[in-house]
């Protein structure tokens, strides 16, 4: 399929799927503002995990949500 596409529409050859797996996430946490513990469950990952690789894409909303459950 990615022979057949027009050159802005290729895959680039260094994606992987971990590039992919990182837009989904990136997009479920911004775009349709799903939480964190929800996309974790979702992707097969720990909450801890997301966190340290997405804080900067959790609303503040959330992040406070996630340091009480932490007893910050």
């Amino acid at each position: 399929m990615n022979a057949k596409a027009r050159k802005q529409h290729r895959i680039p050859p260094a994606a992987s799927a971990y590039s992919f797996r990182h837009a989904r996430i990136s997009e479920l946490l911004q775009v349709h503002n799903i939480d964190p513990l929800t996309v974790a469950a979702q992707c097969g990952t720990g909450i801890a995990m997301i966190e340290k690789a997405y804080l900067k894409f959790i609303p503040s909303t959330m992040k406070a949500k996630l340091a009480a459950v932490r007893g910050e």
